[in-house]
């Protein structure tokens, strides 16, 4: 890592699994993405970016699988749920309070989790 930046967190799928992930900003963006858009690294090669945040008092807080029901918790003991699949490869604002932001996203195992081909 660069000075000031600092792993949040790691997902793992099978190779050449078609699936996406989620990332949760501080300020309550969302964003899904394909895994398929990251490349392979090896110790020592540079990081890849794969979303620029427009202002840098927000900052990625947490990344899980978009496969299944996420919860989101928030610095005021908020909770809430949501299905990564209604805004496929975008990204969406939730409406948090001013003093409150996102702390954790929680994978949530359902009988309705969606198995990945």
């Amino acid at each position: 890592t660069l000075p000031g930046e600092k792993i949040i967190g790691a997902v793992s799928t099978f190779p050449g699994t078609q699936t996406n992930i989620l990332l949760a900003s501080k300020k309550g963006r969302l964003f899904s993405k394909s895994i398929n858009i990251l490349r392979n690294c090896k110790r020592g090669d540079l990081g890849e970016m794969i979303l620029t945040l427009k202002k840098e008092s927000d900052l990625i807080v947490d990344i899980c699988l978009a496969n299944q029901i996420t919860g989101i918790v928030t610095n005021k003991g908020n909770h809430g749920r949501i299905d990564p699949l209604e805004f496929e490869n975008s990204q969406n604002l939730l409406e948090i309070k001013e003093d409150e932001f996102i702390v954790k996203l929680v994978p949530l195992i359902t009988p309705y989790s969606r198995e990945v081909d």
